[in-house]
């Protein structure tokens, strides 16, 4: 009974203290848009979903230091018949693309996944390489400087994709690894 007198005393109490309001200090408003179609996308000519970007089969020689590169191959995106949505409108104006981290991305860069593992070339993963020749660090956000004005409705951008040397020795074997990419407006 004790027991029972105590903790109706404590709802009494507890149910008696009011709870300060803070004042309002200010109004965030969202802006944004979805669009149900904005750009083609062409990857080295290629307006499919996937596209396949085959670097030239290089020699081990060369590539005995860790840092260096061979096989540097082009891949280019071009974005055309952007939607008026995307460019006439101040918020996306322009475009960049976002490689994304994920499975097979380690380090910003792409791994070999060449299945089986036993004939996978070994100390090589594939670099990505803005037009400025500097390493685009798969999985970061683009930056303001990423980005290029969709002139015409649309745009182009160049990269480059090339083997790195990780670990010495370089293996021979084969080589397959992917990323994905999106395309990011503002």
């Amino acid at each position: 009974m004790k027991s029972h007198v105590i903790a109706a005393s404590l709802l009494m109490i507890v149910s008696s203290i009011q709870v300060a309001n803070a004042a309002s200090d200010g109004t965030i408003n969202f802006i944004g848009g979805i669009s149900s179609t904005t750009c083609t996308i062409a990857v080295n000519g290629e307006t499919a979903g996937t596209t396949t970007v085959t670097l030239p089969t290089i020699s081990a020689t060369g590539m005995n230091t860790v840092g260096a590169t061979r096989g540097a191959t082009a891949l280019n995106f071009a974005l055309t018949n952007c939607s008026s949505a995307v460019v006439t409108t101040a918020t996306a104006a322009s475009a960049a693309i976002a490689f994304q981290g994920g499975a097979g991305i380690a380090g910003g860069n792409v791994l070999n996944t060449h299945i089986p593992a036993a004939t996978a070339a070994r100390g090589v993963v594939l670099q990505i390489k803005n037009s400025n020749n500097e390493a685009v660090v798969i999985g970061n956000a683009p930056t303001s400087s990423d980005y290029s004005p969709l002139v015409g409705g649309g745009m182009t951008k160049s990269y480059t994709v090339q083997y790195l040397t990780t670990s010495i020795p370089v293996e021979a074997g084969n080589f397959a690894g992917a990323v994905t990419y999106s395309i990011s407006y503002l």
